[in-house]
């Protein structure tokens, strides 16, 4: 299939996350690249294809799904370096000038960051989008200091007519000088810096992780009232996402964390916390795993 283009909607409700990326792939000729949840409850789906492939299937979804649709957007001709850059592995090795674009809404910036590589001479670092960031996205990029300038004016700019812009940054000082203005010594920026750079880093990768089974390792494999480990990856107003070990993060609704009222799940669950549960409900078709803590 041709990539030459990708388009995505954002949406304010898991369910109709769902929803959307189902219809997407059954109504049109495109391959799935993200399809999950993202914080505050909202979710999001990415396609790519050829255009017509990718205008057809955002079309059909977002007609469908209308009341939860958020942002949408299809980007044709999309520039070859937001591929590597949304998976976290772009490559780049060396910081020249530093550019920071932050958005409420994660379509917008991949628009946004789309706009500003294909402005001027830069690279892309990363996109990152909305995980344990609140539902906002940003994007870093770097390379000479008029072309960062360039780049993350074309890109804010964009991103500012939806009124959905939340900073832009750019920082054309060495390092040093960068420490003393941040109050901080130069190990720890370079730390900082490292990181950022660093392809795909995910900081619950460095969680504890569960003793997971080994006859469990896809969805088809689950069965209702097994009792499995697993490590919590998101917290929401209504449950928590679960890491079971296969590849679909299982649900953990509130209703299903005790038995007694619970107001809030950050009561019952954290980031990073080891959990036992069981399984409650299986739809393979779907990619939907249900969980319960009962």
């Amino acid at each position: 299939m041709q990539m030459n283009s990708i388009g995505l909607i954002e949406l304010s409700s898991i369910a109709a996350g769902m929803q959307a990326a189902d219809i997407m792939l059954k109504t049109s000729e495109v391959e799935l690249i993200i399809s999950r949840s993202i914080c505050s409850g909202k979710y999001m789906v990415l396609v790519g294809g050829d255009v017509a492939g990718v205008n057809s299937a955002v079309e059909n979804a977002s007609s469908q799904v209308d009341f939860a649709v958020i942002d949408t957007f299809v980007i044709p001709n999309v520039h070859p370096d937001i591929f590597p850059a949304l998976s976290g592995h772009s490559g780049v090795e060396n910081l020249e000038a530093l550019g920071i674009i932050e958005s409420f809404s994660v379509a917008s910036l991949i628009e946004g960051a789309d706009a500003a590589v294909k402005s001027a001479s830069v690279k892309i670092i990363e996109i990152r989008l909305a995980m344990a960031l609140g539902g906002k996205a940003f994007c870093t990029l770097t390379g000479e200091v008029a072309a960062v300038q360039s780049a993350i004016d074309s890109g804010a700019n964009l991103i500012a007519e939806k009124g959905l812009l939340v900073k832009q940054f750019i920082e054309k000082r060495g390092v040093e000088k960068i420490a003393n203005l941040l109050n901080i010594g130069v190990p720890t920026l370079e730390d900082i810096i490292e990181n950022i750079v660093k392809p795909g880093r995910d900081p619950r990768e460095d969680m504890p992780k569960p003793i997971l089974r080994s006859d469990v390792l896809k969805i088809e494999d689950l069965e209702i009232g097994m009792t499995l480990k697993g490590t919590v990856r998101n917290v929401v107003d209504f449950g928590a996402f679960v890491d079971i070990g296969v590849k679909q993060d299982g649900l953990l609704h509130i209703s299903e964390m005790a038995n007694k009222f619970v107001k809030n799940p950050s009561e019952i669950v954290s980031v990073g916390d080891i959990i036992e549960v069981k399984i409650k409900s299986v739809d393979v078709q779907k990619h939907r795993i249900a969980l319960s803590m009962k």
